[in-house]
Order: structure tokens, then sequence, then C-alpha cells
């Protein structure tokens, strides 16, 4: 799985602020009716969606906080549900996210798991810059004419 870093994810979590965490979400998921398999494209966006988290989980470029908030959302809910919400996200948000994207599907992810980037306050300033380095002027060749304005 290719990782953009966490700017991209920042951005694709601050989509989903709207969105409850799984957990938390008032309508549970309904029970599916004994002998009811899931389709097909089910099954594949699942699939897609694990190889995520799986990728997530072991990159290095995926911070602790959003590998702590999968891990205990993973805990905490079957898969099934986590795809589900996921593909509800998806699904409300075409124009916006790629279903086959492993960048922002892990962002989706990481919404609808309760994952919130910290964002800077609205009247916090970011920190100066550190000053650049002089550039060194050159010396004159001897004989040569002052370049004056």
């Amino acid at each position: 799985m290719r990782t953009q870093g966490p700017l991209l994810l920042a951005a694709a979590t601050a989509l989903l602020f709207q969105t409850a965490p799984v957990s938390a979400q008032a309508a549970p998921a309904k029970p599916a009716a004994p002998g009811a398999q899931p389709s097909k494209e089910q099954v594949e966006e699942a699939a897609f969606q694990m190889r995520v988290l799986v990728g997530a989980m072991n990159s290095d470029k995926i911070e602790a906080p959003i590998k702590d908030a999968l891990f205990e959302c993973l805990y905490q809910n079957n898969f099934a549900k986590i795809s589900e919400a996921i593909s509800k996200v998806i699904a409300q948000n075409p124009d916006k996210i790629a279903k086959r994207s492993p960048d922002q599907v892990l962002g989706v992810m990481a919404g609808v798991c309760g994952y919130r980037p910290k964002v800077p306050a609205a009247g916090a300033t970011p920190a100066p810059a550190a000053p650049a380095k002089p550039v060194p002027a050159t010396p004159a060749k001897p004989g040569a004419k002052p370049q004056g304005r």
C-alpha cells in the first residue's frame, strides 16, 4: 500500500467530522437474515478494506494515534460492521471518495473508527520559520567598477 503521508489522511478525515464512530452510530446494523450471504461485491469491498487496514497497521508511515483508533475499533466491532460503515460513507460521497483508493479508504476507515486529526486552533499562528542564512557576498575582482544603483 502506498501512503501519501499524514496530510492526506488528515484531509480525508476532516471530511468525516460529521460521521460518528462506528460504535457510537445511532442505528445498529441489522442482523443478517438466517442463511443470507453478502454479495460478491460486498465481499470484494470488504477484502480491499481489510488489505488497507493490514497495510496501515504494518506501515511505519502511519502515526500511532491512527493505528490505535483502528485497533480499538476492530477490537470492539466485527469487521462486517466497520465495512458497512465505510461503504455507507463512500456511497454518500461518491464525488469526493474513490472506493479503490487506499489512502482515501484509510481516511474514511479512521474517521468511522473515531479518529479525529488534531487541527490547530483558529487563532493559533504557526511557529515562525528559522531565518534563512544570508547569502555570502561575492568578493569583487580587483579593478572592477562598483555596481551601484
